[in-house]
C-alpha cells in the first residue's frame, strides 16, 4: 500500500474571543494504491485541502497516522523525510503564487534539481531541464521567461514539469485546474492522463468539481464537515450522474 492515513484529526484553536476553534479534518481514515489515481471530491471548506497538506507535510496534524510506503511520516527522521519529500510532490490551484516571480523558467525547473543533487555538470541540468518541459509539452522558447510572462496554463506545465523531474511515487493535484479556462483545463487534465500512463505515478485529484473526478478518477472520496462522507468507484460515480 502506498499510503494509509488512520484516523487522522486536524483542529484549530480558536481566537482570544472565539476559543471553540474548529475541526478542519475529524477522523478520517483511508488508503491509496500504488498506480491508482484517487480523486479527493467535497465543496469549498469539507477539508480536502487540508488533508492534503498533512499528506504532504506542510501543516502537522493533530492526532492520527500517515503510512508512506509503510513507513510512519511523523516519525521520520531528516534523511526519510527528505526522501519522502521527492518521492511526494503537491501541485496547487495557483501557480503563480509557487513559482518564484525573479525565476525564469530554467531556474525554476533547476531549482529542485540542485535541492536534491540530482545533476552536477550543466551538460546534465540542461538535458534534466529539457526533459522536464517536453515531458509536460512545453517548448524550449520558454527557458528565459518570468511568470509574468507566461499564462496561467503554461505557468501550471511549469509547476507540473518541476514536481515531476523528482520522478515522485505520488502526485497530488490540489484544485489544479480551477483558476484556468475551461479549454486549459481540459488540456491539464489530459497531460495528468498521460503522465499517469507515462510514468506509473500515483495521483490525487483534489476538486469541488463531478466532472473532473468522474471521468479521471479509479475511486472517489467524498468529504462533508471535515468527515468521510462515503466513497466509490468511478462506475458508481458515472452511473450517479
Amino acid at each position: 500500500m502506498l499510503l494509509e492515513i488512520h484516523r487522522l484529526v486536524k483542529q484549530y484553536r480558536g481566537a482570544m474571543f472565539n476559543r471553540k476553534g474548529f475541526t478542519a479534518v475529524n477522523d478520517i481514515t483511508f488508503d491509496m494504491q500504488q498506480g491508482e489515481i484517487l480523486g479527493l471530491m467535497g465543496h469549498s471548506g469539507c477539508g480536502k485541502t487540508t488533508t492534503a497538506k498533512i499528506v504532504a507535510s506542510l501543516i502537522k496534524p493533530t492526532s492520527g497516522e500517515i503510512l508512506f510506503n509503510g513507513k510512519n511520516t511523523l516519525k521520520c527522521g531528516y534523511r526519510e523525510r527528505m526522501q519522502r519529500r521527492r518521492d511526494l510532490q503537491i501541485i496547487f490551484q495557483n501557480p503563480r503564487l509557487v513559482l518564484n516571480p525573479n525565476y525564469n523558467v530554467r531556474q525554476q525547473l533547476a531549482e529542485p534539481l540542485k535541492l536534491f543533487s540530482l545533476a552536477k555538470t550543466k551538460r546534465e541540468f540542461d538535458r534534466l531541464i529539457m526533459g522536464s518541459l517536453d515531458s509536460v509539452g512545453l517548448s524550449s522558447e520558454l527557458l528565459e521567461r518570468y511568470p509574468n510572462e507566461i499564462s496561467g496554463g503554461q505557468a501550471q506545465r511549469v509547476a507540473i514539469a518541476r514536481a515531476l523531474s523528482l520522478s515522485p511515487s505520488l502526485l497530488i493535484a490540489d484544485e489544479a485546474t480551477s483558476m484556468l479556462d475551461l479549454s486549459v483545463q481540459a488540456q491539464i487534465i489530459e497531460l495528468f492522463k498521460e503522465i499517469h500512463k507515462k510514468h506509473g505515478v500515483s495521483i490525487m485529484m483534489i476538486s469541488h468539481d463531478k466532472s473532473v473526478v468522474e471521468h479521471f478518477c479509479d475511486r472517489v472520496i467524498v468529504m462533508e464537515k471535515g468527515r468521510i462522507l462515503k466513497g466509490y468507484d468511478s462506475k458508481q460515480l458515472r452511473r450517479s450522474a
